[in-house]
Parts: C-alpha cells; structure tokens; sequence
C-alpha cells in the first residue's frame, strides 16, 4: 500500500478548514461518530484533574475523517477542544 501524501499547514489554517468542512457541526449533530483513543489517553497538564483524549472522527461508512485533541474534566466539561488533522481521500492535512 502506498504512503498517504502528508500535508502540513498552520494551527490557523486547520481550524479554517474544519469549519469550512463543518467537521465540529457535524460531531455536534452526530453525523460523524467519535471514539476517544483510550490507550492514548493521559492527564492533562494545563488542566488539573483533566483528560488529554485524542478523538477519531468517522463517518457513517466508518472513513477517518478528522481527528481532534479534547480535555475533558471530571464533571464533563471540555474547556479546551481542537482539531489536530483532516483526511481527504488518501491525503492527511495536519498542523504543526
């Protein structure tokens, strides 16, 4: 199988393209599933008590999408979400 082309870009321009694809609407409305990566799971740092979670983003034919960076405090709140890459087709655009 052949290597995904690797697209770097800006913290700027990745938020820009989750909101231009709509991917936070789409996880909002439940027409992305989204499954935590448990083995990668840690204890936040900047958030005492928080989870540091990596998210996978599907779609409903089970494609990865996006996936996504959360912290998530014992009572459910996530004060911190954001995205960490967009696939389209067999190319990954992921900020630095």
């Amino acid at each position: 199988m052949a290597r995904r082309l690797s697209v770097q870009v800006t913290p700027d321009e990745l938020a820009d393209l989750f909101a231009a694809l709509d991917i936070w609407e789409k996880i909002r409305q439940g027409r992305l599933s989204s499954e935590p990566l448990l083995a990668r799971r840690k204890d936040s740092h900047g958030f005492p008590g928080g989870s540091s979670d990596i998210i996978r983003h599907a779609n409903e034919a089970g494609y990865h999408v996006a996936t996504s960076h959360a912290i998530t405090m014992p009572g459910g709140s996530v004060p911190h979400w954001d995205g960490k890459d967009v696939h389209l087709g067999d190319i990954v655009i992921w900020a630095f």
